[in-house]
């Protein structure tokens, strides 16, 4: 692992960015590489070491700005886990709505279709997290 100074000892993973390393049970909320930044919303990604440098997490930070929603698509190569730290609103799963408040987690199954929009009247802020690298196609979601 990276050294960085005394600060902690995590032995079995931790999150690098340009602004430090981490253990990934504290990671800023503004740490990551920004993925997508536009009107709709900002995305950054983090990566989940171990010791050998392989990836065993992606953690994904996203901050959907009110009246908003993300890109309807599904993930092919594994699940995802949402946890819902801001706004409200609601996340299409399939052909279910589920309504979104802080503090509530959502799991989303390998190849089903999901969807978040943020209401009216609040941005919101929510985590994702895949087990491994997360593949996304990065032409499409290049920084602006």
């Amino acid at each position: 692992m990276p050294a960085v100074g005394s600060q902690f000892k995590y032995d079995d993973a931790y999150v690098q960015d340009d602004k430090g390393v981490y253990p990934p049970n504290v990671v800023p909320i503004d740490a990551g590489e920004i993925v997508l930044n536009n009107e709709r919303y900002v995305v950054r990604d983090l990566e989940v070491k171990d010791n050998a440098g392989n990836v065993i997490w992606t953690i994904t930070i996203t901050n959907l700005k009110n009246g908003f929603q993300s890109r309807g698509h599904l993930h092919q190569e594994g699940a995802e886990l949402f946890y819902f730290q801001k706004g409200r609103g609601l996340m299409l799963l399939k052909t279910d709505a589920i309504n979104i408040k802080p503090g509530l987690h959502v799991g989303v199954p390998k190849g089903i279709f999901h969807k978040v929009i943020a209401s009216a009247n609040e941005d919101m802020l929510y985590m994702t997290y895949f087990n491994g690298p997360l593949n996304r196609p990065k032409e499409r979601f290049k920084a602006v």
